[in-house]
C-alpha cells in the first residue's frame, strides 16, 4: 500500500493544471485505500481533486489572514551573505542606499546614504542592518567609517518627523503606512499586542477603519521606555520618563557596568573581572544598561575596553571546575574514593543528585573524552587506550585532586583581582607565581603532568605569557 501511494503522490504533480473536481474524490480514495489496505489505484481526476484541494486550502487561508488584518510583518527572507561581507565597508553604503531605494525615497544618494534609526530597521524588517551598526559600535562610529557628513536619523520619531526630509518623504509613501504623529510599532509593542488579543496592522496589509482606531489606540498607549520592566512595555497609559538623548556616552557605560558588577559580584561569589551574561543583566531590571551595552558594539567588545574576562571563557572554567569537584564527590561517596576507574554515564544518570554532572558531562565530549582529559586508565573495567576514529585518544597521567587544588587557587587569585585587568582570560600560574605563593606542591604537580602548556591545554586554560628580566626590569618575550 505504501509504495503504490508514493508513486501516486509524485504522479499528481504532473497534473497540477488539470480541471478541479469536487474534494469528494479526494474523500473517496481515502475511504477505499483505508478499507481495502491494499495497493491503492487513483485516476487522474482524483489525483487533480487531491492537489488542487491543498492549492485551494492553501489560497483560502491566506486569503482570510488579509481580511482579517492578521499578517504581522515579518522580515522579507534575504539571502545569506557570504563570510566576511560585511567587512568590507563599500558593502555597508550599498546595503544602506538599497533600503532607502526600495522604500521609493528618491532623494538620497549613493555615496552618503543616511543611516536610519532602530526603529526603522525593525519596522522594516532589516535586522541585518541593525547587527552591522553593532558590529561597527553604533551610528556615530558607522558614519565615521563611512567618511563622515551622513545624516544619522534621530531615534525619536517626532524629531525624526520634524528634523529629516528622508523620513518625511518615506511617511508619504502610501505602501508604508506611517504616521507623523504615532510613531512604528516596536518587536516588544507587537508582541505585547498579539497577547492582548490587538489585531496589529503593518505593511501593505488592508485594514478597515475600526483596526486603525484600534493600532493607534494601541500606539498613543503604549511606549518604549528604559525602565526596571524587563518586558520593556509601558502599559495602561503609564509614561515613565526616558533618558535624555546622548545621554549615554562609552565612559558612562563602562561606570555603570563596573558598579553592577560591584552588587552583584559580592552576592553570588564571582570574580568582579568577570563579564557578566547580557541575559543576566536583563533579567536583573537594568534594561537600560543592556540596551546600552548592544548599542556601543556587544558584550565582546565592551568586556574588552573594559578589561573583563568575557563569559564564555570563565564559564567553561566555572564548569570544568564542577565538573571535577562533582566527579571526586561521586567516586567518594559511590567507589570507595577509587581514582582509577571512571563511572559510566548510565550509572551518573541513575543518581538524580548527579544529573547536572551527567550533562556536563556529555557536553565536554562525553564519558571517554572526560575520562581521558582526566587522567582515568580504566574505565568501568575496560582499557581506556582504545583507538578513536584511527587515532589514539590519551592524554598522558593526571591527578583530578591536583587539578580540584589548582582551580581553586586560580578561582581565590582572581577574587583578588579588580577592573580593569590587562588579562583578559584566565591563565594558568606560572612557575614563579606559584613559588611566591608557597606552593611548591602545585610547581612539582604541574611539572609530573607534562609541564605548563600540556597541563593548560588539558584543562582548557590559557597559557600565560612568559617574561624575563633586563636591566632590572621586566619585559615580555
Amino acid at each position: 500500500m505504501g509504495c503504490g501511494l508514493v508513486i501516486s503522490l509524485l504522479y499528481i504533480v504532473s497534473f497540477f493544471i488539470c480541471t478541479n473536481k469536487s474534494l469528494e474524490a479526494f474523500l473517496l480514495v481515502s475511504t477505499r485505500a483505508a478499507k481495502n489496505k491494499q495497493t491503492t489505484t487513483i485516476s487522474k481526476n482524483e489525483q487533480c481533486s487531491l492537489i488542487l484541494m491543498f492549492v485551494h486550502r492553501k489560497h483560502k487561508n491566506n486569503d482570510k489572514k488579509l481580511r482579517e488584518g492578521e499578517d504581522l510583518i515579518s522580515p522579507i527572507h534575504r539571502q545569506r551573505q557570504p563570510n566576511k561581507y560585511w567587512n568590507n565597508i563599500e558593502n555597508v553604503r550599498k546595503e544602506l542606499f538599497e533600503f532607502w531605494d526600495k522604500n521609493n525615497v528618491t532623494s538620497v544618494t549613493k555615496n552618503k546614504p543616511p543611516i536610519p534609526s532602530e526603529t526603522l530597521l525593525n519596522y522594516f524588517g532589516r535586522h541585518d542592518l541593525r547587527q552591522v551598526v553593532k558590529k561597527y559600535g553604533g551610528r556615530d562610529t558607522l558614519s565615521l567609517k563611512l567618511g563622515g557628513e551622513i545624516e544619522i536619523i534621530h531615534g525619536k520619531w517626532s524629531i525624526a518627523v520634524n528634523q529629516s526630509l528622508v523620513v518625511q518623504e518615506l511617511i508619504h509613501k502610501i505602501n508604508n503606512n506611517l504616521r507623523a504623529d504615532i510613531p512604528p510599532l516596536s518587536p516588544q509593542q507587537r508582541k505585547e499586542a498579539i497577547k492582548l488579543g490587538i489585531k496589529v496592522v503593518t505593511l501593505n496589509s488592508t485594514k478597515t477603519d475600526k483596526d486603525i482606531i484600534i493600532d493607534d489606540d494601541y500606539r498613543i498607549k503604549t511606549r518604549w521606555s528604559h525602565n526596571n520592566n524587563s518586558s520593556g512595555i509601558v502599559s495602561q497609559g503609564v509614561k515613565k520618563t526616558r533618558r535624555p538623548y546622548n545621554y549615554w556616552t562609552e565612559r558612562l557605560v563602562l561606570q555603570k557596568l563596573y558598579d553592577y558588577m560591584n552588587e552583584t559580584c559580592k552576592i553570588k561569589q564571582r570574580p568582579s573581572i568577570w563579564m557578566p551574561q547580557l541575559s543576566e543583566i536583563r533579567s536583573s531590571g537594568r534594561e537600560d544598561l543592556y540596551q546600552a551595552i548592544q548599542r556601543f558594539g556587544g558584550a565582546q567588545k565592551i568586556a574588552y575596553i573594559a578589561g573583563l574576562v568575557p563569559y564564555c571563557e570563565w564559564q567553561n572554567f566555572e564548569e570544568m571546575f564542577f565538573l571535577m569537584k562533582e566527579t571526586a564527590r561521586f567516586l567518594d561517596q559511590y567507589h570507595d574514593g577509587n581514582r582509577l576507574i571512571f563511572p559510566s554515564g548510565k550509572e551518573i544518570n541513575e543518581k538524580k543528585e548527579f544529573m547536572e554532572l551527567y550533562y556536563l558531562i556529555r557536553k565536554h565530549g562525553g564519558v571517554y573524552m572526560v575520562s581521558s582529559r582526566l587522567g582515568f586508565m580504566e574505565r568501568y573495567g575496560r582499557s581506556n587506550r582504545r583507538k578513536a576514529d584511527g587515532l589514539e585518544l590519551m592524554y598522558g597521567p593526571f591527578s583530578i585532586d591536583f587539578g580540584i587544588e589548582l582551580f581553586t587557587l586560580i578561582r581565590t587569585e582572581q577574587m583578588k583581582v579588580y577592573p580593569p585587568t590587562s588579562r583578559r582570560s584566565i591563565t594558568i600560574p606560572s612557575e614563579y607565581e606559584l613559588f611566591r605563593k608557597k606552593r611548591d606542591d602545585l610547581n612539582e604537580g604541574i611539572h609530573k603532568y607534562g609541564g605548563h602548556e600540556n597541563v593548560a591545554r588539558r584543562l582548557g586554560l590559557a597559557l600565560f605569557q612568559p617574561t624575563r628580566e633586563k636591566k632590572g626590569k621586566k619585559y615580555r618575550i
